[in-house]
């Protein structure tokens, strides 16, 4: 006799995570200095925006925001409305700052009739294979990947904007 046994996805899903590095010519704490100006102009203009580490010696700066979500592709569902937070880990170092983005996560809109819906953390790829209530497997994954597809566009012209004004915050100590 011959046993089957069905195919099960051995790779799990991975949280979604968005890094930068910018090379500049200066010295870690000048780096440090240059960060924290340029998330006054940045990361701290988003929503709930705060700042929970800061360690000058270590050129380490960490914080959260949140990103305010709108379905592009459920049109009336106020329900997938809500924000999608986010962890900010900024490590100044010789010659460079990395900037690593982490823990995205979406919780509904609680004002909505019958409540938010949840979709949770937000992954690399497709989400997994989890039911939500109140929304179908299909329209989860899509939900899914129109909120990574925001969020990544929008992390983008912050870590662009970011880097920019470290440029220019390096300019100005030459």
């Amino acid at each position: 006799p011959c046993l089957a046994l069905a195919q099960t996805d051995t790779v799990p899903a991975r949280p979604l995570v968005l890094q930068d590095a910018i090379a500049l010519q200066l010295s870690r704490m000048q780096i440090y200095s240059a960060a924290l100006e340029a998330w006054t102009y940045t990361f701290g203009q988003e929503p709930a925006a705060k700042v929970e580490l800061k360690d000058a010696g270590n050129g380490l700066l960490e914080g959260t925001a949140r990103f305010n979500y709108r379905s592009g592709i459920l049109a009336d569902r106020e329900e997938t409305m809500g924000v999608i937070t986010y962890h900010i880990t900024i490590q100044a170092d010789n010659g460079q700052c990395k900037v690593r983005i982490t823990h995205f996560e979406h919780t509904g809109n609680r004002n909505a009739t019958g409540g938010g819906i949840d979709i949770g953390p937000i992954y690399e790829g497709d989400r997994p294979m989890t039911r939500i209530p109140g929304i179908s497997l299909g329209t989860a994954q899509k939900v899914h990947a129109d909120m990574r597809m925001q969020v990544s566009d929008h992390i983008q012209n912050m870590m662009n904007a970011f880097a920019g004004r470290m440029r220019a915050a390096a300019a100005s100590t030459k």
